[in-house]
């Protein structure tokens, strides 16, 4: 019997799609087809019809439409249509229905004025230069276009920033883009750190402390002139407004389109209408405001630190550390030290906060600043370093200090059952197999050995930490998260009787990934061996026989991403399994950017059934996930 579907209402913005607004412009494409025609522009068809015979045409079918930006104001959009044309057939005459591609500019700043460019076959249309946007005119970014184009900020409108670091300051890029910046008291917006002011606008903040104690402040209504970062005086986290600013400067320069796209210039979230939503408990329904804010957050680390400057700083700082010396019994040559290292360096010569620069260090790749600059019971905690192998998880953290562990102690009943079997014990900042190459006596207590401090990732729990929704779009930093049904999930591939303890699971593991050959034929195999027939394999994705064997047999120089995650999924691999299947297929799936929903997938619903899997895809709009080879 299939499961009941849980419904749920939820809140959304209720954001307008550039789609919606483009039969707006109607008439414009239709003169655009016409003038190709009267000119003779639109001859041919192909080599299989003969001559064009229609002169005009009244009605034509949108398709499509691939936004991009080319500078502040205008808007390029290629919009496919489809259109019924007569044609010389030899000696006779029929109807052929055809395709093209319509060039619109429309002005942004000027109430959305369209005109039209040109007309294109399909095949003809023209190579664009400007930034890709999604249908909420939001640029379309991965990892290496943000960072790209946060130096591209730079350089325009602050150059010197990119040789001097004295001229590399918020204030200084938020002047050069005309950007006013003012401090208020906002009321009751404790959670909101910085708002953008495209135009001129209106917050409400506190005027005095409430004449009785108890009772609400007094308020007054301020008027805030167009282009203006406020800074909250009263928000939580008030003191650090120094990537405030950076982010605010990424809101004006990248997602103005999508601001004048709403009507609602001012860019203070709040002034948007939220409408109530359907949807089960898989879906995610649409938020451009989440994946705008994404860009601004790391757009702005990319401001702060650029990466050019960042690695050649970092490196530099690496060439340097050839210590082989001991430290309380710890070598001192891994990467954690140097990550360390590194970020006391840059945020000395730089004058930025330490774990702003730890955080920059794990954007760029640097894993290893993961084991720097955490904070334990009686100040900074000793470094780690992290394996060879060590593949990173978004949210990975190896450390907690005792207060933390006691609460989580106290509220997860799996954790308490985990450490009753006395399989794993606290030390220096770290939940560590109870393990003589693991774990060493000192008069200070117990610690970490040599080896174990530099692969902690190998002997020691992960504490995840997330960021979780508490309201529409305002986060919260988290707090320690385990799932004690998720995790028995998670361990099942290894330990299907589930009788086995960490320590267990973690030598048939590394026994396994030892064992699993580098090709991805030979991979697919290895792991299908004694857990599923390619028959039973078949029938779960849907994916036929003959194809699935070509894939055990034959090596390809591309695969499929989605025939491949379909596959992970009806085997129900654990991420680090089906991230080694798909690093042998050449593949890297990425947890940001447009296709972000693959890693969900493979993160969260990977013991869900294929058809599971399909209709979430559905309800977000995505489309079901191909079976088919590229």
């Amino acid at each position: 019997m299939k499961k009941r579907t849980e419904i749920n209402l939820v809140k959304v913005p209720d954001t307008r799609t550039m789609d919606k607004l483009m039969p707006q412009f109607y008439d414009e494409i239709v003169k655009a087809v016409n003038d190709g025609l009267r000119i003779g522009f639109l001859g041919y068809i192909d080599d299989n019809y003969g001559e064009i015979l229609t002169k005009e045409v009244l009605d034509v079918t949108l398709l499509q439409y691939t936004y991009w930006q080319v500078n502040e104001d205008d808007l390029l959009v290629d919009v496919d249509i489809s259109v019924d044309l007569t044609v010389r057939d030899g000696g006779g005459e029929m109807e052929v229905p055809t395709t093209f591609c319509v060039g619109l500019w429309i002005d942004t700043g000027d109430n959305f004025r369209c005109e039209y460019e040109d007309v294109y076959y399909p095949d003809r249309k023209p190579g664009r230069d400007g930034i890709l946007l999604d249908r909420y005119l939001v640029p379309i970014f991965g990892r290496n276009d943000i960072e790209r184009e946060a130096v591209g900020i730079w350089r325009k409108y602050c150059p010197e920033a990119l040789t001097d670091s004295t001229f590399r300051t918020p204030q200084l890029l938020a002047k050069r883009l005309g950007l006013t910046i003012t401090s208020l008291p906002l009321y009751k917006k404790k959670n909101v750190e910085s708002i953008l002011f495209y135009t001129d606008g209106e917050v409400t903040v506190e005027a005095g402390p409430p004449e009785e104690r108890g009772k609400e402040p007094k308020t007054e209504v301020v008027v805030v002139p167009a282009n203006t970062i406020v800074l909250n005086t009263k928000a939580d986290n008030h003191d650090d407004w120094y990537l405030c600013i950076y982010h605010e400067c990424v809101h004006f320069v990248w997602h103005r389109m999508f601001y004048r796209l709403q009507d609602k210039h001012n860019s203070d979230d709040s002034l948007f209408e939220w409408i109530e939503m359907k949807v089960n408990r898989k879906t995610v329904p649409p938020n451009p405001l989440n994946w705008m804010e994404f860009q601004a957050e790391r757009g702005g680390y990319a401001l702060m630190l650029p990466e050019p400057i960042a690695r050649e700083k970092i490196e530099k700082v690496y060439s340097l550390f050839t210590n082989q010396d001991k430290i309380d019994g710890y070598y001192i040559n891994h990467l954690g030290w140097r990550a360390e290292a590194a970020i006391k360096s840059l945020s000395g010569s730089l004058m930025l906060k330490k774990f702003r620069v730890k955080a920059r260090m794990k954007q760029l790749g640097y894993m290893e600043a993961l084991g720097a600059m955490n904070y334990g019971d009686q100040g900074y905690a000793t470094p780690y370093g992290l394996s060879e192998d060590y593949r990173y998880m978004s949210g990975d953290n190896f450390s907690i200090n005792r207060e933390k562990m006691s609460q989580l102690y106290w509220k997860n009943e799996a954790f308490q059952k985990l450490m009753a079997t006395g399989d794993y014990v606290y030390a220096d900042g770290h939940v560590c197999m109870n393990d003589d190459r693991c774990i060493r006596r000192t008069p200070e207590g117990l610690r970490l050995t040599a080896w174990a401090n530099a692969h902690v990732d190998l002997c020691c729990l992960n504490f995840p930490i997330f960021y979780t929704p508490e309201k529409p779009h305002e986060y919260t930093f988290g707090s320690i998260n385990s799932e004690a049904k998720y995790n028995e999930l998670y361990n099942r591939f290894l330990d299907k009787e589930n009788k086995m303890t960490i320590k267990e699971r973690m030598e048939v593991q590394k026994k396994f990934m030892d064992g699993m050959p580098s090709t991805f034929p030979k991979a697919l195999t290895y792991v299908m061996e004694n857990r599923m027939k390619v028959e039973d394999l078949s029938e779960k994705t849907g994916i036929s026989v003959p194809v699935l064997s070509r894939l055990r047999n034959e090596e390809r120089s591309s695969y499929s991403v989605e025939q491949i995650i379909i596959i992970c999924v009806a085997m129900h691999l654990p991420p680090w399994l089906s991230d080694a299947l798909l690093e042998r297929a050449h593949l890297d799936v990425k947890r940001y950017g447009p296709f972000g929903y693959y890693r969900e997938i493979l993160d969260c619903y990977f013991m869900d059934e294929v058809s599971d899997v399909q209709e979430l895809m559905i309800a977000n709009g995505y489309g079901t996930l191909s079976t088919r080879s590229d």
